[in-house]
């Protein structure tokens, strides 16, 4: 049987998110305009919704109360919600347990396509805009979790996405390598007794120098479920709610959680900037080319094109965005404290010997 939010912090994590997924969908679903000839109109565009509701489908309740909403109006947009569900037991005693899941067969959802998989969430499969996914993991960041989060599939034109993790690190090797060195660095630097203090910052670190230009980090929180420290953050395109955000904070309706370091002053010490140059398209192609060889150090490439060690990063992360990347072969080497490791084409780093 399905279950209510029981947890109060978590709610509230909830409604955040279902207040900024109303903003966007607003603006896709009634989007008003006016004709030359000074007649108002509203054009309904279509909304695809992931998410991984487990036992309490408060969120999916509000996106098909959306869908019915545009069909009370008549209007041709449809809500296209996707919900997934790894653990059979779960899936399959929740299936089929609300009205909506047999949208197909009903008159009251005639602008909703639903459908329910037993399997985990995949990158979005289903649109080119209008994307909203919130990966409400509840684990680890680990490197395929994040895999499925900053995958270019989901940064579609005017989207949304939420992504939850838990802070309570305990197996290294569990959580991507990257963000586990920010997070170290800022437990030392700030004299943290808990890496989990350090946890969101390093998260919200790494998202910053991965979004694709344009993406702002625009939901940044940290909360208890039950006893777990959780992390929640929410990345946008979408000008409308980019807009919406900065007019609800000043008014304490969407507090930001304080970032306990300067995001962007800290991660400047994590990647050894050198001074940034400018590189033109020739010369990108070039770098993109070296890295798709993968026979490079990178602190070789930042000596060759002159540039710095974040500017590999993003140039390799581009060639695997393109899907250029080829297996076994493509990435580049570095060294992290004092250890040797290779960026391959799946996202991993891996330890290598020479």
């Amino acid at each position: 049987m399905a279950k209510l939010c029981v947890n109060t912090e978590k709610a509230k994590q909830r409604s955040l998110a279902t207040i900024l997924t109303e903003v966007h969908y607003s603006d896709v679903a009634f989007n008003k305009f006016v004709m030359l000839d000074g007649t108002p109109r509203i054009k309904s565009d279509d909304y695809t919704v992931y998410s991984m509701p487990a036992q309490v489908w408060d969120f999916e309740q509000h996106m098909v109360s959306n869908a019915r909403i545009m069909q009370e109006f008549n209007l041709k947009g449809r809500v296209s919600l996707h919900c997934f569900e790894n653990d059979p037991d779960i899936y399959n005693q929740e299936n089929n347990s609300r009205i909506f899941h047999l949208a197909a067969k009903s008159p009251l959802y005639k602008n909703l396509d639903y459908q329910y998989t037993n399997g985990n969430i995949p990158p979005n499969q289903h649109c080119k805009k209008n994307f909203c996914g919130w990966f409400d993991f509840c684990g680890w960041p680990t490197p395929d979790k994040l895999d499925v989060v900053f995958n270019k599939d989901n940064y579609v034109k005017n989207s949304l996405i939420f992504v939850t993790f838990a802070n309570n690190w305990r197996l290294r090797d569990c959580i991507h390598p990257e963000i586990y060195s920010i997070a170290q660095r800022i437990k030392a630097e700030k004299s943290f007794e808990q890496l989990s203090d350090a946890a969101t910052d390093a998260v919200e670190a790494y998202a910053s120098t991965v979004l694709p230009r344009g993406w702002k980090i625009v939901l940044s929180q940290e909360y208890l479920a039950a006893r777990t420290p959780m992390t929640m953050l929410g990345f946008t395109n979408c000008k409308t709610v980019i807009k919406k955000v900065k007019e609800m904070e000043p008014l304490g309706c969407l507090k930001r959680r304080k970032p306990k370091t300067d995001r962007k002053s800290y991660y400047k010490k994590v990647t050894q900037y050198a001074e940034r140059r400018s590189l033109n398209r020739v010369t990108t192609e070039e770098l993109a080319a070296d890295l798709i060889r993968g026979n490079y150090h990178r602190d070789e490439l930042c000596k060759i094109y002159s540039i710095n060690a974040k500017q590999v990063s993003a140039a390799w992360n581009w060639v695997k965005r393109r899907g250029d990347a080829v297996p076994d072969q493509s990435g580049y080497r570095f060294n992290r404290c004092g250890k040797p490791f290779v960026a391959v084409h799946d996202g991993v780093y891996e330890l290598y010997e020479d």
